[in-house]
């Protein structure tokens, strides 16, 4: 689905019934996506890189821009610039929390660690992927950086759906994380098979 500016891709319909079934911390979760894609579009506009949409997937929101015209520091600049913005939300909502003993302060700082800590895991898809993907491309080449992605990207997926889908059975974790990473596997593959095809 696609509405101008915005790209509505299928596996939001996941991320929507996530929100749904803990609709009591659905609104921290938005502010801390939000901030963090905030921080990504400060450096791109900083970098004057073009802005060409915003698109909601499974993992919330992510801006897609044409970093052609980028460096590779610039790329990582841009990328990094998430996840530094989500650091600055938990360290500035856990500072309210405490001075006006807000529980929504504190619940929002914890969602901003958990998309922080999540953003920087080493997949392509996201902004940990691609950091090293533009440090690898930097001093090893585009080639063997993607190639590097491609196996990494499966491997990391599949351990966190074997290791999330354990914690769940025995308790310890809900569903949502195997559900996530599930998805992440699926596209990982696809990826790999695109690229063998290609």
């Amino acid at each position: 689905m696609e509405l101008r500016k915005i790209k509505i891709k299928p596996g939001s319909l996941i991320l929507i019934a996530i929100l749904t079934v803990y609709s009591d911390i659905a609104a921290q979760f938005i502010i801390a996506a939000t901030f963090h894609e905030l921080g990504h579009m400060v450096a791109m506009l900083a970098f004057s890189a073009h802005i060409e949409y915003l698109e909601i997937n499974i993992g919330g929101l992510a801006i897609k821009y044409d970093n052609y015209k980028l460096s590779y520091g610039q790329e990582i600049v841009c990328t990094a610039s998430g996840p530094a913005f989500s650091l600055l939300l938990a360290a500035a909502a856990a500072s309210t929390g405490k001075l006006a003993s807000s529980e929504f302060a504190y619940v929002t700082a914890g969602a901003s660690i958990a998309l922080f800590i999540f953003n920087m895991l080493p997949v392509s898809m996201l902004d940990g992927g691609r950091i090293l993907n533009q440090i690898l491309a930097k001093t090893k080449g585009p080639f063997f950086a993607d190639s590097f992605s491609l196996l990494s990207d499966i491997i990391l997926s599949a351990s966190l759906f074997i290791f999330s889908s354990a914690m769940t059975l025995v308790g310890r974790m809900n569903a949502t994380l195997p559900c996530i990473s599930a998805v992440m596997l699926i596209l990982c593959c696809k990826k790999a098979e695109n690229s063998v095809e290609s």
